[in-house]
């Protein structure tokens, strides 16, 4: 699919107010160069993947070998990724073969490569469907619907591994066919077509049993249509689904799991081992967790509502009731085409074919909004340098 892409000349770059314009909100930016498609965080770390023939570009505290960048860096490699995901001491992606490649430390030869890799080196062929991560584990579906995880296995929180200090990938032993996963801090999470539920597994802090691995069903979906790709998303220790649950198969926001910051039941605290029904202001299409707190964006993919810790104005809006509208976006014509967000941040972008402008609010203290003319943000959003390279490691 051909995509309109944008490149930012050495211009001022400012801190420049919310354009509700058609045009970039930094000057200067001319068409068909490379601008984000995917993008992943998680801690204080963002990546975005620019397609086969563009770099791979990550801001904020990236650890060894490339420490703390305000400004985006190109992670090394011979090939660019179409699919990002990130943990706190890697950085993997998928090609457009579907083969999975990754950078960064190696603890314990999670990677099964040497300790560090600076380059996107290949861990495993595929090919994939998609991939994804929490801070401390990575996971791909397969073409063939199985999952293949790699990373810390110490909650064994995996099906079928017998040893908890294996480290390289192994596929997992889930009797369904997988349709949609995440992968949080020590759990997992699936939406399956056969039996059609959702079912997660691995640790859990809502109950004195903290690591069963065995899968344990969530939600019955029999009989209702299986959600869509971003229906389903684990934050550090919650999980979040779009599923077709209210009033003649009205989509909800069903959460459960930790519940301290309200990332759960923004209306209440303490763990959830049921799913809650979040009751919003917008009829949900999307659901997006970050670390302890949760976004939905609406079918037409113009209003985002957020709940959970606002800590650094991560929400994006006064919390209302415990939701909080994101009123620092500006008004996009084709609707946000993916939200992330890591431990105290939140990042927006618009579709790659009208821009792929990107935006992040919330803390700044590592680089983590990509511009480093902007402090910590919870006023407006700051728009991402994605095209002028970091100058320093520090």
């Amino acid at each position: 699919m051909s995509r309109h892409l944008l490149l930012l000349s050495a211009t001022l770059l400012g801190c420049l107010p919310i354009s509700v314009e058609r045009d970039h909100p930094i000057e200067g930016y001319a068409l068909n160069q490379f601008d984000p498609q995917h993008i992943a965080a998680t801690g204080q770390i963002v990546c975005a993947a620019t397609g086969a023939d563009g770099p791979t570009r990550c801001w904020g505290d990236l650890g060894a070998p490339w420490r703390t960048h305000e400004l985006p860096y190109t992670i090394p490699g011979e090939v660019g990724l179409a699919h990002v995901a990130v943990s706190r001491n890697w950085i993997c992606g998928l090609d457009d073969s579907g083969r999975a490649l990754c950078a960064g430390q190696d603890p314990n030869g999670a990677l099964g490569l040497s300790n560090p890799v600076p380059t996107l080196s290949v861990v495993h062929e595929g090919p994939f469907a998609s991939l994804k991560s929490s801070s401390t584990t990575t996971c791909g579906l397969l073409e063939n619907r199985k999952l293949v995880c790699w990373g810390d296995t110490s909650y064994q929180v995996f099906i079928g591994l017998e040893d908890s200090n294996q480290r390289t990938p192994f596929e997992l032993e889930l009797d369904a066919d997988d349709t949609d996963f995440d992968v949080g801090l020590n759990h997992l999470c699936a939406i399956t077509q056969n039996p059609a539920t959702v079912v997660c597994w691995g640790r859990q802090t809502t109950q004195s049993e903290p690591f069963p691995t065995d899968p344990r069903p969530v939600f019955d979906l029999t009989g209702l249509p299986i959600p869509d790709s971003d229906a389903l998303c684990l934050g550090k220790d919650h999980a979040c689904a779009v599923l077709p649950t209210g009033e003649n198969g009205a989509m909800q926001v069903q959460c459960w799991g930790d519940n301290t910051h309200g990332q759960v039941q923004p209306t209440s605290r303490g763990g959830q081992l049921s799913p809650q029904t979040v009751n919003l202001n917008i009829v949900p299409d999307r659901v997006f967790c970050a670390e302890d707190h949760t976004c939905a964006v609406d079918r037409e993919r113009r209003q985002v509502e957020c709940w959970g810790k606002n800590s650094d104005g991560q929400l994006g809006g006064e919390p209302v009731d415990g939701i909080a509208k994101v009123t620092v976006l500006p008004d996009v014509p084709e609707g946000w085409f993916q939200l992330v967000g890591g431990e105290d941040f939140t990042c927006a972008v618009e579709p790659s074919h009208v821009g792929g402008v990107m935006y992040c609010w919330g803390s700044n203290q590592r680089g983590q909004l990509g511009n480093p003319e902007v402090s910590d943000t919870s006023s407006r959003a700051a728009v991402v340098d994605f095209h002028h390279d970091s100058p320093r490691q520090h």
